[in-house]
């Protein structure tokens, strides 16, 4: 049974929710890059034996860990970040 408004109270859209599942959606997947690109970073200083790597590195990682359209997906963002960091 549905509760009925009160005099002068509006009951809250649907719509509101489907956006506030599509905000966070959008923050999980921003979540998920930085995690992965943290384990990526994290492996490859530790297999290099270096405490820094280059954005040219952490390409080539991508492209190992990461296999097919995953991968190209994953050059292309980093290569957007990237530019977007130094510009």
């Amino acid at each position: 049974m549905e509760k009925k408004p009160k005099a002068g109270k509006k009951l809250p859209k649907k719509a509101a929710s489907s956006d506030k599942e599509k905000k966070c959606a959008k923050k999980s997947i921003k979540t998920y890059k930085i995690y992965i690109f943290k384990v990526l970073k994290q492996e490859f200083a530790r297999y290099k034996k270096k405490p820094t790597i280059t954005s040219w590195e952490i390409q080539t990682v991508g492209r190992l860990v990461l296999l097919g359209e995953l991968a190209k997906h994953t050059v292309s963002e980093g290569t957007k970040v990237v530019t977007k960091f130094t510009s």
